[in-house]
Formats: C-alpha cells, sequence, structure tokens
C-alpha cells in the first residue's frame, strides 16, 4: 500500500487518541491553568486530524474507522488510574505517558514510511513536536 496514506492513517489514529486521551483528563481536572493547557493541545490534535483527513480523502483513501473497543479501554483505563488520585500533578503524569506513546509509535510509524511524500511527513512531525510540547507543558504541572 501507498506509504504516504499508510502513515496518515497512523498520524490520524495518534491525534484522534491524543484528543480523547485529553478530553478524558478533562473530566477529571478543576485546575483552571491545566484545563486551558489542555482545550488548546486538543484543538491542536483535532487541526492535525482534520489535515490529515482531508489530505487522505484527496489522495482516494479515507481513515480507519474509530475502534469502539479501543475508547473502551481508554476510558476503563482512564477511570482505573484516576480511581484514588485526580490530582493535577497526578493527571500531568497521565498526559506524558500518553503522549511519550504516541511519539514513539509516530516516529516507527514515520521510520516504517520513509518513503511517503513530503506532505505526510510534515504532518506526521507536526503530530510529534505537538506531543513532545505537550510533554514539556505537562512537565510544569508535577508538583
Amino acid at each position: 500500500m501507498n506509504q504516504s496514506i499508510e502513515l496518515l492513517r497512523d498520524v490520524v489514529r495518534t491525534a484522534r487518541d491524543g484528543d480523547e486521551g485529553i478530553r478524558l483528563i478533562m473530566d477529571k481536572t478543576d485546575d483552571t491553568a491545566f484545563r486551558e493547557a489542555l482545550f488548546s493541545e486538543q484543538e491542536q490534535y483535532q487541526s492535525v486530524e482534520h489535515d490529515a483527513g482531508r489530505r487522505l480523502v484527496g489522495m482516494g483513501s479515507k481513515a480507519e474507522p474509530e475502534g469502539i473497543m479501543a475508547r473502551a479501554g481508554m476510558w476503563a483505563g482512564m477511570q482505573m488510574q484516576t480511581m484514588n488520585d485526580r490530582s493535577t500533578a497526578h493527571l500531568a503524569d497521565l498526559l506524558i505517558q500518553g503522549s511519550t506513546m504516541g511519539v514513539t509509535e509516530l516516529t516507527r510509524s514515520r521510520n516504517e514510511h520513509r518513503q511517503a511524500d513530503a506532505e505526510s511527513l510534515a504532518l506526521c512531525d507536526r503530530l510529534i513536536k505537538l506531543q513532545q510540547d505537550a510533554i514539556e507543558r505537562a512537565k510544569g504541572f508535577l508538583v
């Protein structure tokens, strides 16, 4: 299959995961500064997902549908992880863990799809940078 399409599908999936993870974390916090940072990041994830999805359509393809089981697993994991600790520091730590997984998965996909076109690689790099920046911002909430 086309390496650009495969890479873009991974970008869409990872952006969706980031968006969903942030939504789940926002539901757990009342910290205004943290919520503002999360909201800004969420908008950026949605923008990357939209741009990658639009690019896929332009290439005659589409993103894979969201997996209900994966979403349910993410929700259940968040419930368990926050059952006893909903502190901003703990939520920031969860965000760091999720973003780190996203960077790892996207970097692996980028390396596997080196022949993807420049625009697809740039979208992947944009999402990796977004996640790296999210990690750095979240570190400021680890108190």
